[in-house]
């Protein structure tokens, strides 16, 4: 059996193998140390000493990158540590996500991902020896966003970053090489390249170590509470305009309950029997304790000791859980604690995804969408909103917040002479779920044959600055009014409400739609604002533009037997009722 390399170490005060890295002998007076250690965040052998091999590479890199470099010597070691474990925690990411995406199980399926890989490893090695620029701009802002987040400061020109940079390429190039090894399982051979990629970096070191290890990680207090952290994540979301109020607001909720559950505890003594407890409560409490008259001023022990309570939802839980691990996640990231015990404890629901909302079926939408009923509740009510946005939603798949936030600008026509929604939160009544939200939908012929641009038109002339000027914004933006008259009044007056049917809904049925047509999974997710699970499209690729939505996708989507016709309306005279 081979023993560890000297580059992977385990405290006896740690559950986690940590990577050392010996400081060459000419070094050691400017960085003030002769060695340093990194916390890899995991008790798994195999995983220390791939993640290990990753930082041996690239510390070596470093280091004769400053040797060979005197003004490169301005780097701190916490400087060189930080660019160190920025790199791994990519590498764990991209590692993990790659081998989550497929059947361990299934040999075409890991057949199929090593290939992709392989792939993707060829077109990084020509885009390197071709000096595409697309290429090089995407790896230049890798090693900015590392310099940005941590104030370090250096010539882009200089001599001195192009050698870091022809290193730092050198290394991402070899994970290529880890990922394909990982798919494959085959961990002797992980063995192998580890203990050849050691060799090849070995360098003239110190060999004897006169002072005994230190620990440079720059460590919180170790007494920074739950509620203190808290604060401090908030602050940081807040100030990279990450967070609205209503997402602020989520978050603190959350964490109270973990507080009320566990305690205002140190954040060190967040393990993994805390996170189970808190797990294991929650999912016996009520979803709205503190809105419920009969649970409101009672401590948990309390309403647990109650009988007949119902207790919250499976997703309601997971929504817990998976918030809370976010801020867990920062909070390790940020050296609060070193693990993250509540990643992975989300309760795994049998269904599919797609089961969760049903899609509506065509007759569900000729009886929605049957004329005299429709207009009855909606513009003979001069509830223009009300009419619209189903409209919008059928034909586009767009959110409920999405659609109700639109202002009258957000409705463009672009130089080929399409129409589209620009979807954006570029003000401050509006926000997005996530950046991939952020798109453009081109406008459907049907609500075009309805009259659509003449409704715009119509608003424009009155000085009207939001697509729906009488829907009043609330908590969660505009959406609360038109959802409750579609969730509860439509769907139940034309006999199609069930649990399972919501104005959600209309993404699942212009999904479905789309997939029977079969169109592409990436033109599908661009008209939804889903995020992409390939790097190459994700990534790399420009967004599809309004006419390619519009020719390959839009006019895709009919639901044959709908009367439309019959909800057309002269808006000139609508609004004047």
């Amino acid at each position: 059996m081979k023993k560890s390399p000297s580059f992977l170490v385990k405290p006896s005060s740690s559950s986690c193998y940590h990577f050392r890295s010996v400081i060459p002998k000419d070094l050691v007076a400017s960085l003030k140390q002769t060695q340093f250690q990194i916390s890899l965040k995991t008790g798994i052998f195999r995983q220390a000493r791939q993640r290990a091999s990753v930082l041996s590479l690239l510390s070596k890199t470093l280091f004769e990158t400053i040797q060979q470099n005197s003004s490169m010597a301005n780097l701190s070691l916490n400087e060189i540590k930080t660019i160190l474990k920025a790199e791994l925690e990519k590498y764990v990411l991209e590692s993990n996500e790659d081998m989550l995406k497929i059947n361990p199980y299934s040999k075409k399926e890991v057949e199929e991902e090593i290939e992709f890989t392989k792939t993707l490893k060829n077109l990084y090695r020509l885009g390197l020896e071709s000096g595409d620029e697309k290429l090089n701009r995407i790896i230049d802002k890798q090693l900015e966003m590392i310099f940005e987040k941590n104030s370090i400061e250096m010539d882009t020109k200089s001599v001195d970053y192009r050698m870091l940079r022809m290193n730092f390429v050198k290394a991402l190039e070899k994970q290529f090489e880890y990922k394909m090894e990982l798919l494959s399982g085959e961990q002797q051979s992980v063995y192998d390249i580890s203990d050849s990629i050691h060799d090849e970096v070995t360098s003239p070191q110190i060999e004897s170590i006169a002072s005994p290890p230190s620990n440079l990680d720059t460590q919180a207090d170790d007494e920074t509470r739950i509620s203190d952290a808290l604060e401090a994540f908030i602050k940081e979301k807040n100030q990279a305009g990450s967070f609205k109020e209503k997402t602020e607001n989520t978050y603190r909720q959350y964490i109270e309950l973990l507080i009320e559950v566990v305690g205002d505890i140190p954040m060190r003594n967040l393990n993994a029997q805390k996170a189970r407890k808190f797990k294991e409560t929650i999912i016996q409490l009520p979803a709205n304790k503190r809105k419920i008259r009969e649970y409101k001023n009672k401590s948990i022990n309390e309403i647990l000791s109650m009988n007949n309570i119902e207790s919250m939802s499976v997703q309601t839980a997971n929504n817990y859980l998976g918030n809370i691990s976010s801020f867990i996640e920062w909070s390790r990231r940020n050296n609060y604690l070193e693990m993250n015990y509540f990643s992975g404890l989300k309760i795994k629901i049998k269904q599919r995804d797609s089961e969760e909302k049903d899609a509506f079926t065509l007759e569900d939408l000729m009886k929605i969408f049957y004329p005299d009923e429709y207009l009855k509740y909606t513009v003979n009510k001069r509830k223009n909103a009300y009419y619209w946005i189903p409209l919008i939603g059928v034909f586009t798949g767009a959110r409920l917040t999405e659609i109700s936030q639109l202002h009258l600008n957000d409705v463009k026509r672009d130089v080929s002479g399409i129409w589209y929604f620009d979807i954006n939160e570029d003000t401050e009544d509006k926000s997005l779920k996530n950046l991939p939200s952020k798109r453009n939908i081109p406008i459907h012929p049907v609500l075009k044959e309805l009259n659509f641009l003449e409704y715009v038109k119509l608003l424009n002339k009155k000085g009207e600055e939001r697509l729906f000027p009488k829907l009043k914004k609330g908590v969660g933006g505009y959406k609360k009014n038109v959802g409750r008259f579609f969730n509860e009044t439509l769907l139940t007056r034309s006999g199609v409400k069930t649990d399972k049917k919501s104005f959600h809904s209309f993404r699942h049925t212009v999904s479905n739609t789309l997939k029977q047509k079969r169109i592409t999974e990436t033109l599908v997710a661009e008209l939804l604002g889903h995020s992409l699970s390939s790097e190459t499209f994700g990534r790399y690729g420009k967004a599809y533009t309004p006419r390619v939505l519009y020719n390959d996708v839009v006019r895709k989507i009919e639901y044959k037997g709908v009367d439309w016709i019959g909800l057309k309306q002269e808006w000139n005279l609508a609004m004047l009722r």
